[in-house]
């Protein structure tokens, strides 16, 4: 039983956990013309669950190893054999991996990207049914107007979006007040640019109409 434990662990230490890091790398390259991207706030319990992970198998580590090295002799609370007490030095090294490599990849999983595109609205677990990227992203051309509620450190911003049958939907986005200044003014200027585009569509539409009635 305990071998089978210490092979499984090293199996995602060495192979499951690297792989994961290897996709979550892939996953980031998908995204083309990036012009803003921060850290989604789940981050942070993730972050807070590796660290309190990654100091207990620290500890417990260094505890397991100093008794493999008989530097613990004099503190004799159970009789373990030194093999195992190896073992678990080993294991511990290979948790501190694991998670290691398990935090790296969910640092890009959690990354909201704002491209040239659109904003991608999207969470981990939908990363798991998606079949495109495009599924979730929120075309700037579909923005119609937005509203925002600071509620410091993260402003929560209500995009007003309408859709191919004219439909007004709402979607949220979480800004943290780092890059707060940089998403303000690129969804001015995104916006206006989009309304420019609209204004002059609505402009070539109206000119056929008007020659039409100059030749009559």
């Amino acid at each position: 039983m305990l071998h089978a434990f210490h092979t499984t662990l090293a199996l995602l230490a060495l192979g499951l956990a690297p792989l994961l890091w290897v996709v979550s790398i892939a996953y980031v390259r998908r995204f083309e013309g990036v012009q803003l991207s921060w850290k989604q706030t789940p981050l942070v319990y993730v972050t807070l669950g590796c660290f309190v992970l990654m100091l207990t198998a620290f500890l417990l580590g260094c505890f397991f190893g100093a008794a493999y090295l008989g530097r613990l002799n004099g503190i004799r609370l159970v009789q373990v054999d030194p093999t195992l007490l190896g073992l678990l030095t080993l294991d511990c090294a290979f948790v501190m991996l694991l998670t290691v490599f398990v935090y790296l990849a969910f640092r890009n999983f959690f990354t909201q990207f704002i491209t040239s595109e659109g904003i991608y609205l999207l969470r981990w677990p939908q990363l798991l049914w998606l079949r495109s990227l495009d599924e979730a992203l929120l075309p700037w051309a579909s923005v119609r107007d937005y509203y925002q509620h600071s509620d410091y450190p993260i402003t929560r911003y209500r995009l007003m979006t309408q859709n191919a049958e004219g439909r007004i939907e709402r979607h949220e986005l979480q800004v943290p007040f780092y890059v707060l200044p940089r998403f303000e003014a690129l969804l001015e200027m995104t916006l206006m640019k989009q309304e420019e585009l609209r204004e002059q569509q609505r402009q070539r539409q109206r000119k056929p109409s008007g020659q039409g009635q100059r030749e009559l």
